[in-house]
């Protein structure tokens, strides 16, 4: 486990959706991170590759995730490499009849398919404390939220998989920079911490434009949740 002295995400939502019928924005990430340690060799994270979901196969997650009572979400989050490990007992599953576990497996499948695997950048030098800095930049779609026109849901988490804040001042800091026109949801944009308590969110609008900007910042391992929409 890579142990996390902070990591900074910036992320920038562009409002495709009001050129492609209001189905999908698209959001570009940027993420530094200081290890106490320097990462092994070979570690691998998938990361979202920028690929479309066709509509059928999401169709297909969010029928899913209402079968088990869940609300979907397509978690288009960095992920340790060994996330298919659980997956290669599929074709026993199957034989067995186990239903479920087949289905979770897929879902693992068709995530994995919109990712690349990736190792994280190095960048020369070390930080002011001493620590390893790394790099990783990506891009990703944000679709519609099922059964809610016109709301979208941008959802991260840090650190990432396979890592964990140091227990000596570790931090995490997220900045969403919204679209131009969005409608941050106070009551649906938060983050969760591992212990399920909720963090305080600072939403600032940008003067002399329609922009605003979501940030946070925490010392734990936290969920988040940015929820917005549009007036038109």
């Amino acid at each position: 486990m890579n142990t996390i002295f902070l990591q900074e995400m910036t992320a920038n939502i562009q409002r495709l959706s009001r050129y492609n019928e209001g189905r999908v924005d698209r959001v570009t990430v940027q993420t530094l991170l200081q290890t106490v340690e320097p990462i092994a060799e070979g570690q691998f994270w998938y990361i979202p590759s920028g690929a479309s979901v066709p509509p059928h196969v999401l169709d297909f997650l969010k029928k899913d995730a209402e079968s088990k009572g869940a609300q979907f979400q397509l978690p288009m989050i960095p992920l340790k490499s060994d996330i298919l490990e659980s997956t290669e007992d599929i074709q026993e599953q199957a034989l067995a009849g186990n239903l479920r576990e087949v289905l979770d497996d897929v879902n693992k499948a068709i995530l994995v398919s919109v990712m690349k695997k990736t190792e994280l950048s190095k960048l020369p030098g070390r930080s002011k404390e001493g620590h390893y800095v790394y790099e990783i930049n990506y891009e990703h779609n944000i679709y519609e939220v099922p059964n809610q026109p016109n709301h979208y849901e941008f959802v991260t988490q840090l650190p990432f998989s396979g890592m964990q804040l140091s227990p000596s001042g570790g931090r995490v800091e997220l900045v969403v920079v919204m679209p131009t026109g969005a409608v941050v949801d106070s009551n649906l944009t938060k983050g969760i911490d591992e212990n399920g308590l909720e963090l305080q969110e600072y939403i600032t609008q940008i003067p002399g434009t329609t922009k605003s900007v979501v940030s946070f910042e925490y010392r734990l391992d936290p969920t988040f949740t940015v929820h917005y929409s549009y007036n038109e």
